[in-house]
């Protein structure tokens, strides 16, 4: 628990009748981390000597798809954040090697996205949802396919913390 106080020195500023309340005009110093990270939220960092060799040539073309949309369109810390549940997905048994790449980093994609409100327009980096399907030359329905896959294999939703970038956490 932490607690805020809140002292009203002053109250003359005029607000803009299209503004909406409560209105922030002023912030002093660094907020601090909006969810302290747990030991389970902890994720390491993505390695392909964590794939099974099986798997490894399937997860190889997933990320040569990942890599140049994240690049172009997102960040490094997304791609990494992508690479950290598509590994998690080999672990759980999730059959990567099956089905398009492109289907598969447009579902990782969108569930990273989903967690860290990529597809609102307030938040940076921003993606419209509907340009995501054309970024990997899938169908809308491939990628909501493949992202509730994701999302129901590992209860990933807004505010999982496990997969949000750092500036979300």
């Amino acid at each position: 628990d932490w607690w805020h106080g809140i002292k009203v020195i002053e109250v003359d500023m005029p607000v803009e009748a299209s503004e909406e309340y409560p209105v922030l005009r002023q912030t002093l110093g660094e907020s601090p981390r909006q969810y302290p990270a747990s030991e389970e939220d902890e994720i390491t960092p993505f390695s392909m000597d964590d794939i099974p060799d099986a798997l490894r040539p399937a997860v190889q073309r997933i990320r040569e798809k990942l890599e140049p949309v994240c690049k172009a369109h997102l960040t490094d810390e997304y791609l990494e954040l992508c690479l950290c549940l598509l590994r998690d997905a080999c672990l759980a048994g999730a059959e990567v090697g099956r089905g398009k790449p492109e289907a598969w980093a447009a579902g990782l994609v969108h569930a990273i996205g989903r967690v860290n409100f990529l597809f609102d327009p307030a938040m940076k980096p921003h993606l419209p949802a509907k340009e995501l399907p054309g970024l990997f030359s899938v169908s809308k329905g491939t990628v909501q396919t493949r992202s509730a896959q994701l999302c129901d294999e590992f209860d990933l939703g807004p505010w999982s913390v496990r997969f949000m970038t750092e500036e979300m956490r």
